[in-house]
C-alpha cells in the first residue's frame, strides 16, 4: 500500500482544517506502527530511518493544499443556495464525515487494520471538536494506547456540558477497546467484515455525536 497515497486521501477528506496539524500527527503514529514491521525487513537499505521524515514531509504538503483549497458545497440546486451561511458550513462538515468513512470501507478488503486505524482516527476527531465547541479543556491524547483517554472520559462525566458526548461514552469505550485489539494484540487480525462494521459503528457514533453538538450550537 502506498503510504503517500493513504496520507494524502485522508487528509482531503477531513471536515475541520484547523486541526489538520494534530490529526496528521496523530495517524502518522498510527500507520508507523503498522509499517513497523514491514520497515523492519528493509532496514537494512536505510528506509526506516528516512520515513518519519518523509511522512513529514507529505503531511505538511497535504495541510497546505487544504489551506489553499477549502471544500466546496456539495448541491448546486437553488434551494442550496437559500441555505443560510452558518447552516450550509454544518452540511459540508458532515459530508465531510461521510466521505471519511467512505475511504475508510475502501481499504476494509485489503488492509482491515489499516480501515479501522482509519476511522478511529475520524471519531477523534469529531471527539476533539466537540470538545472544543462544549468548551471543554480538551479531550486528553485519544490516538495513544494507554490509561489517558479512559481517565479523560472519567473526568468529564460528572460535568452537564459534557452531556453529547457523555451520553455516547458506551460506545466509544466499545470502539476503543475493539481499535486497541485490532492493532495491539498480535493474535487480532480483523477480518474484512469485522473491518467494516467497525467503520459503520465509528461513523454512526460520529455523525450522531457531530449532529448532537451542531443542535445544542445553532
Amino acid at each position: 500500500m502506498e503510504v503517500a497515497k493513504l496520507l494524502l486521501e485522508y487528509l482531503k477528506v477531513m471536515a475541520w482544517p484547523l486541526l489538520i496539524g494534530i490529526v496528521s500527527l496523530g495517524f502518522r503514529k498510527s500507520i508507523r506502527r503498522l509499517l513497523e514491521e514491514r520497515l523492519t525487513e528493509i532496514n537494512g537499505l536505510g528506509v526506516s530511518a528516512k520515513f518519519e521524515e518523509k511522512v513529514e514531509e507529505l503531511a505538511v504538503k497535504a495541510a497546505a493544499i487544504l489551506e489553499a483549497s477549502p471544500v466546496p458545497p456539495q448541491d448546486n440546486s437553488p434551494t442550496s443556495a437559500r441555505v443560510d451561511p452558518a447552516e450550509a458550513v454544518i452540511q459540508w462538515s458532515e459530508q465531510n464525515l461521510i466521505h471519511a468513512f467512505q475511504h475508510a470501507r475502501s481499504y476494509a478488503r485489503t488492509e482491515p487494520d489499516i480501515a479501522i486505524a482509519f476511522a478511529w482516527s475520524r471519531v477523534t476527531i469529531t471527539l476533539r471538536e466537540a470538545g472544543q465547541r462544549l468548551d471543554l479543556r480538551g479531550l486528553g491524547n485519544l490516538d495513544s494506547p494507554g490509561a489517558s483517554f479512559m481517565r479523560r472520559l472519567r473526568e468529564i462525566r460528572s460535568l452537564e456540558e459534557a452531556r453529547p458526548i457523555n451520553e455516547v461514552a458506551p460506545q466509544i469505550l466499545e470502539l476503543y477497546r475493539i481499535r486497541n485489539e485490532a492493532l495491539h494484540d498480535p493474535r487480532s487480525k480483523p477480518s474484512h467484515s469485522a473491518a467494516l462494521s467497525f467503520v459503520d459503528a465509528a461513523e454512526d457514533l460520529s455523525i450522531s455525536l457531530f449532529r448532537a453538538i451542531e443542535s445544542g450550537h445553532g
